[in-house]
C-alpha cells in the first residue's frame, strides 16, 4: 500500500531526503512516543488486516538484483508459502543517493507494489552493515502496525521455505514462541579482531576471544510479544553502539537476554549446505541457495510430494 502522504509528490525526491532518524515525538503534554523508523510503503496484509499463521520478513535489497529476486521468490516457495497461510513481505530499506539518481529505483519499488501489495520500505539506507536496522524495523513495525498476527520471522533473500513443512511445525501445540526466539543457535564462536574482514568485531563492542551465544540470521521467529520487547530494548543498549557492529546475527543473543527471551534452536532450518535430502519433512528453511538454482530446488521438491501424494 503507497501511503497517501506520498501520492501527490515524486516518491524518489522525498525519499532522498530521508535519512534514518531516531526520535522522541510529543504526542500531547504529558506523553512521548518513540518511533524510530518511518514506513513509505505498506504490505497490505497488514494494512488491511488480512489474516496468517504467521508474517515472513524477507531480507532483500532495493536494486534491481532484488526486483529480480523478489519475482523469483513470489514464482517459487512463496506459492506453497501461501497455500499454508503464511504470508510473506518484502523488507527494503531507501537506496543510496547515487542509486536513486542512476537507476530511479523507488519509484519502481512504489509501482511494483502497487501490483503486488508485499513490500515495506523503510527510511534507512539499504546497506549489509544495517541489517541490525532492517531486524529492528521488522521488529517494531511488526508489534506496532501489524500485531493482528501472532506470529513472524525475518529470513535471507537467499533461502528457501516450505510452506508445508513450517505450517506442521506451527501447528505444533508446543512451539508457542513464547518468551523465546527460535533459530539456529550458535555458540563458541571465535571473535575477528582483523579490521580489514567483514566480520570483525573491536575489544570495545565484545572483550574476550568469544562472541556470545547468537542466532544465525537465516531464520528468526519469534511472537509479538517479543517484537515488542526486541524494538524498546534496543534503545535502552545504545543505538549507537549496535549500530557499530558489522554484523547483525551476533547481537541478537544479547539483545535477546536484554529483553528477557531465551534462545531455541529449531532443527528445520538449514543454515547451511549440503543439505542430504531437501524433501524430508522435517525442514522448514534452507540457506543459502543460488538465484539460478531457486527453481531447481522448488520443482524437485514440487515433483517429489506429488509423487508422495499419487503413493498414498
Amino acid at each position: 500500500m503507497l501511503n497517501s502522504t506520498f501520492q501527490q509528490s515524486s516518491q524518489s525526491e522525498f525519499v532522498k531526503g530521508l535519512e534514518f532518524r531516531y526520535v522522541w515525538h510529543k504526542i500531547n503534554q504529558y506523553e512521548m512516543i518513540f518511533q524510530p523508523f518511518w514506513y513509505l510503503i505498506e504490505p497490505s496484509v497488514c494494512t488491511k488486516k488480512k489474516y496468517a499463521k504467521i508474517l515472513v520478513y524477507i531480507a532483500i535489497t532495493p536494486d534491481e538484483n532484488g526486483l529480480l529476486i523478489r519475482n523469483l521468490i513470489r514464482n517459487t516457495w512463496a506459492i506453497e508459502a501461501k497455500n499454508n497461510e503464511i504470508e510473506i513481505v518484502f523488507s527494503i530499506g531507501i537506496g543510496n543517493g547515487r542509486e536513486l539518481n542512476q537507476m530511479n529505483n523507488t519509484d519502481a519499488i512504489f509501482e511494483e507494489n502497487m501490483q503486488f501489495h508485499d513490500i515495506l520500505l523503510a527510511n534507512f539506507v539499504d546497506r549489509w552493515e544495517n541489517l541490525l536496522l532492517k531486524w529492528w524495523s521488522n521488529n517494531y513495525y511488526h508489534s506496532s502496525q501489524c500485531s493482528h498476527i501472532s506470529l513472524m520471522a525475518s529470513i535471507d533473500s537467499d533461502a528457501i521455505l516450505f510452506g508445508k513443512n513450517f505450517k506442521k511445525l506451527l501447528d505444533t501445540k508446543s512451539n508457542t514462541f513464547d518468551g523465546y526466539l527460535g533459530c539456529t543457535i550458535l555458540s563458541k564462536q571465535p571473535i575477528i579482531r582483523d579490521n580489514f574482514n567483514r566480520y570483525y568485531v573491536n575489544k570495545w563492542q565484545w572483550p574476550g576471544d568469544i562472541l556470545p551465544v547468537y542466532c544465525s540470521g537465516t531464520m528468526i521467529i519469534g511472537n509479538v510479544q517479543a517484537c515488542k520487547k526486541i524494538s524498546n530494548v534496543i534503545p535502552e543498549l545504545g543505538i549507537h553502539y549496535i549500530t557499530g557492529f558489522r554484523i547483525f546475527d551476533v547481537l541478537t543473543g544479547p539483545i535477546a537476554q536484554a529483553a528477557g527471551l531465551q534462545l531455541r534452536n529449531i532443527p528445520g532450518i538449514q543454515p547451511w549446505l549440503p543439505v542430504i535430502d531437501i524433501c524430508q519433512s522435517h525442514i522448514i528453511v534452507i540457506h543459502s541457495v543460488k538465484m539460478d538454482e531457486f527453481n531447481a530446488f522448488f520443482y524437485y521438491r514440487l515433483i517429489n510430494l506429488i509423487i508422495s501424494i499419487n503413493k498414498s
